[in-house]
């Protein structure tokens, strides 16, 4: 440690060629003495540090062995051709700059117009179209990015030849004027295997092409972005904006061009305040995906918010554009609004497909929402200009057109801010942003655990508000004199129970009866409760449920109603159904009688077969056994001298 180091007596570049020796268990680091805070400044047009084929090294600017950034690096230098640190593939000696570290420390340049990258790997030659080989590897973490039209950017050789395994994680890339980021937090290509995440990207204001992270795209206008492909990425748990273009270009919070293979996984992911004067070709999203024939783009639980005045933008905005080519596509669980406001022609869409054909596009359980005088929902067949593709003004007609979507809703969304896109207000604890959990995705962007039964939309999970029941079904019908009312869950949270009311004008309605919830369960439920004798005492009676959890809250079903039957009380019903247990039967007859129960398969194969007797009036009888019946449809068929029925039953296991 060199105590008395002053870099104002240095020569740069400080260039820091191949280690020999060096290997994962013999590293070769750079950090501050203890309890040092150092500064290492100069200029120069090319970078203060260059790491020459370097294998193996660190520079780590903790003066305590934590976190802390106790090192700051600056490149003085105006030069849009210099950098900070610069990683580089030696093509002499074709020898990659790999296994280098880059953590704990505060790297600026000389601001947005300036710097081209406060990090960066490549080839030797530093600019945003650079491409290394090999240099594979690499991570950036728990820096401090600022002043540099780029912060990071990475650049592989080709689509054959691509870095591998880099990683860019808990970064700092949002500092203000006059050393904010001036054009792209995070950019990359030619990249596999690349994880990004946790880092916080914002304050990137320019008047050419803004970005927050772009996979592939190092262009400025065009609507159908394209570029170096990176496949097989992980963008998670980032947190982007505002990103901002004052001029008249795009700007995206995250970009992916398309891809020829692999998949790029893109989720947990909070976008708000994206904006941009655009005109003609270009654009302005929220999310951008190509996508690409031979790769497949997921894009998952990650909330999306745009709103604000635009003085002027003419071409269209989405929260989110999906590119043309019917692309291999998996969106769910997502929360897209767009409520820009413009005094320009451009409209505002949440999402907008480049494709007029939909068959390897999935979305289902997004939240939706635009609003505006120049607001549709969704268009298809194009991302452009205003007049490009179909529009659809609801969410019924872009359901319609497509056939997806069938449990995604249409929901203005309360926020934290326009810039801070965590849930707030009525969106917490709103049971129409609840979502089937996905495989993998077990917390939220705040690292806290999802719900393993229901989810919310979006990035945010809200811990101390799980959404609760999801009811299947509701229904009440007349037995005789009683109404037999019965519901299904599909699963619980919190669930204490139910409070059944009903009313005899459907307005106002008071309490029958508390039934016992499942608490928490992620399988399907069946209730039911029989009105003994209300039907004789009035013609018609409504019905709904007090769903109530343990913590008070409570959330009341559609209401539903039975009238009194008009003639024969003859019937047979069969309950529950579905069922993953023992069947039971509910007859009414006027007379005793016996009855034939045959139960058969889809085949017309007979499965079940019994004999009982029914008493005059109403009968709840068990069929021993039916509880060992697989999974499948079935066919329940009584039969007796006045009435015969033929009932479809659901059997789960």
């Amino acid at each position: 440690t060199d105590t008395l180091y002053n870099s104002t007596t240095e020569t740069f570049p400080i260039e820091i060629r191949e280690i020999y020796g060096a290997s994962a268990s013999k590293k070769v680091m750079i950090k501050p003495g203890a309890g040092l805070n150092v500064n290492i400044a100069g200029g120069t047009t090319s970078a203060l540090f260059r790491l020459n084929g370097t294998d193996y090294f660190t520079i780590d600017g903790s003066n305590n062995g934590t976190n802390s950034r106790n090192l700051l690096i600056r490149n003085l230098s105006t030069s849009t051709t210099s950098a900070v640190i610069w990683g580089y593939t030696n093509l002499l000696t074709d020898n990659p700059a790999t296994f280098n570290v880059i953590k704990n420390t505060r790297v600026w340049g000389s601001g947005p117009s300036g710097t081209l990258a406060c990090i960066g790997f490549g080839s030797g030659t530093i600019g945003i179209t650079s491409t290394g080989k090999g240099n594979n590897n690499n991570t950036i973490t728990n820096c401090e990015i600022r002043g540099a039209s780029n912060g990071i950017y990475l650049g592989g050789s080709s689509i054959a030849l691509k870095d591998q395994n880099n990683v860019i994680s808990f970064n700092t890339i949002n500092g203000t004027s006059p050393l904010n980021i001036g054009h792209r937090g995070i950019v990359t290509t030619f990249q596999n295997n690349l994880l990004i995440e946790n880092n916080l990207i914002g304050n990137i204001i320019n008047t050419s092409t803004a970005s927050g992270i772009s996979l592939g795209y190092t262009g400025t206008n065009t609507f159908a972005p394209a570029g170096g492909e990176v496949t097989n990425a992980i963008v998670r748990n980032n947190t982007i904006g505002p990103i901002a273009c004052s001029g008249s270009a795009s700007a995206f919070g995250i970009c992916v061009t398309p891809a020829t293979l692999g998949t790029d996984s893109i989720y947990n992911n909070l976008i708000a305040g994206i904006e941009s004067l655009a005109t003609p070709n270009d654009f302005t999203a929220g999310i951008y995906a190509g996508g690409g024939t031979g790769s497949v783009t997921r894009i998952l639980h990650n909330t999306v918010s745009m709103s604000g005045l635009i003085n002027g933008s003419t071409p269209n905005r989405y929260a989110i554009a999906i590119g043309a080519g019917d692309p291999v596509m998996d969106v769910r669980n997502n929360i897209f609004s767009n409520a820009l406001s413009t005094l320009g022609s451009g409209k505002n869409f949440a999402i907008g497909l480049g494709s007029t054909t939909f068959t390897n596009l999935t979305l289902n359980y997004n939240a939706y929402f635009v609003s505006g005088a120049l607001g549709q929902l969704a268009v298809s067949g194009g991302i452009g200009n205003v007049g490009t593709g179909t529009e659809y003004s609801t969410l019924n007609a872009f359901r319609a057109a497509t056939g997806k979507d069938a449990n995604s809703v249409n929901k203005a969304v309360t926020f934290v801010s326009a810039t801070n896109a965590h849930l707030a207000g009525a969106s917490i604890g709103d049971t129409s942003l609840r979502c089937l959990p996905i495989l993998g995705i077990t917390t939220d962007i705040d690292n806290e655990l999802r719900n393993t039964i229901f989810t919310y939309m979006g990035a945010d999970e809200i811990v101390s508000n799980p959404l609760p029941v999801k009811l299947l079904s509701f229904n009440a019908q007349a037995l005789s004199t009683d109404a037999w009312v019965t519901w299904t869950t599909a699963a619980e949270v919190n669930n204490k129970g139910f409070e059944l009311e009903r009313s005899f004008d459907g307005k106002t309605f008071e309490f029958t009866q508390f039934i016992e919830g499942a608490s928490n369960s992620n399988k399907i439920n069946n209730y039911q409760y029989i009105d003994a004798g209300i039907l004789a005492k009035t013609p018609i009676v409504y019905y709904r449920l007090k769903q109530v959890d343990y913590n008070g809250r409570f959330e009341y079903s559609e209401t539903v109603m039975v009238s009194k039957p008009k003639t024969s009380s003859n019937e047979v019903v069969v309950y529950p159904n579905p069922t993953s247990g023992i069947i039971s039967l509910l007859i009414e007859t006027d007379v005793e009688e016996n009855y034939e129960v045959t139960i058969t398969n889809m085949n017309g194969k007979v499965v079940y077969n019994r004999q009982l007797l029914a008493q005059q009036g109403n009968n709840q009888i068990t069929l021993p056994g039916s509880d060992e019946l697989i999974s499948g449809i079935y066919f329940v068929r009584v039969t007796g001298q006045q009435q015969t029925k033929v009932i479809k039953l659901v059997k789960t296991n």
